[in-house]
């Protein structure tokens, strides 16, 4: 999955192994995140939005359409 932060910032954490790693993102960056991750987005700014859009590819992460609702190969999530 692609994910890029639109508007905002936050805290993006995900599990690594057994470890918890965290990054900070922000308006402009644009993030990888592996198939199978279980991750989360936290909005850190009390005074702002945080839009994160991601575009999922079904393809590489062996989900089946039927489990996302996807008509198509790619994804977009808001």
């Amino acid at each position: 999955m692609m994910i890029t932060i639109t508007t905002g910032r936050g805290l993006f954490s995900w599990i690594d192994g057994e470890d918890l790693q965290k990054l900070q993102l922000e308006e402009g960056d644009v993030y990888r995140i592996e198939s199978g991750t279980v991750f989360y987005f936290l909005n850190d700014d009390q005074n702002r939005k945080m839009h994160v859009f991601g575009i999922h590819d079904l393809a590489a992460g062996g989900s089946t359409r039927s489990e996302t609702g996807c008509d198509s190969k790619f994804c977009v999530f808001l």
